[in-house]
């Protein structure tokens, strides 16, 4: 297998985990249902009638939820995926793929699923040619 194949796997994958940073960010991972016994502009129905509830749906991103941080930790697997482009190493690219499939298997109930396609991309940039 070529170098030149094999970088180009490291760099899908870097470019997937990117992806999965930039979708975990970006997309609704909260959602509340917020319900409120008066209505949105303020006036009450007429008497004698119960108030209808007005049910509101709110959704949040996870950085709005939890804070800077979570920038921070999305970079983690990002920087990991993006190491072997530097480092043009077998050993690095072995190291990187271990991992973010650690990354995958810690945070799988959270944003890791995410990141699978990038771990499944950088083993097969370790994987050496059959004999």
């Amino acid at each position: 297998m070529s170098l030149q194949f094999t970088m180009r796997k490291v760099l899908i994958s870097f470019l997937l985990a990117v992806l999965a940073s930039v979708a975990s960010l970006a997309a609704p991972a909260y959602t509340a249902l917020v319900t409120s016994e008066t209505p949105i502009n303020g006036e009450s129905s007429s008497p004698g009638q119960p108030e209808t509830p007005v049910h509101l749906v709110r959704h949040a991103t996870l950085a709005k939820v939890n804070g800077p941080r979570t920038y921070f930790l999305v970079s983690i697997p990002v920087a990991v995926a993006g190491l072997p482009l530097l480092v043009r190493s077998r050993a690095v690219r072995i190291l990187s793929a271990a991992l973010i499939t650690v990354w995958v298997v810690v945070e799988a109930t959270s944003i890791g699923l995410f990141y699978v396609p990038s771990a499944v991309m950088m083993v097969w940039s370790v994987r050496r040619k059959p004999a």
